[in-house]
């Protein structure tokens, strides 16, 4: 059991941190901050030389619109749903531009869930998605 800690020992970047500790802990503010540390410690737990990837693409942290959607690590379920898709979505432009023109929904077996999803890892890419996406 974690020692006990007095309100004054909580402070960004502590020594100490546990899975009692507030997330102000972490240096956690806002989602930013949050999907910023999460890609970092995904990235750092990335092997060397990941089998996913095509040779034409080796793994970089700025993703530009014609990169591959598996540049964006998404889940199996909305990959195969694009993949069986009639839109023949191959790039995170083609991806940006469906979800922009509320298109993606419209995918079978992409709901609510799975376009939160997306939007999610097209910020976590460094996208600036600055707009509410359907729910």
């Amino acid at each position: 059991m974690a020692p006990q800690m007095s309100g004054s020992d909580h402070h960004p970047n502590h020594s100490d941190v546990t899975v009692d500790c507030p997330m102000s802990c972490l240096g956690v503010h806002t989602v930013g901050d949050l999907i910023a540390l999460l890609t970092s410690t995904a990235r750092s737990a990335i092997p060397n030389n990941p089998t996913h990837l095509s040779p034409a693409w080796p793994p970089h942290e700025n993703h530009l619109l014609t990169c591959p959607i598996s540049c964006l690590k998404l889940s199996a379920r909305i990959t195969n749903a694009l993949r069986h898709h009639d839109a023949d979505v191959e790039n995170i432009g083609q991806l940006i531009h469906m979800l922009r023109h509320n298109k993606l929904g419209e995918v079978r077996h992409i709901g609510p869930r799975r376009v939160s999803e997306v939007h999610t890892a097209l910020v976590a890419g460094g996208f600036n998605m600055g707009y509410s996406h359907p729910t």
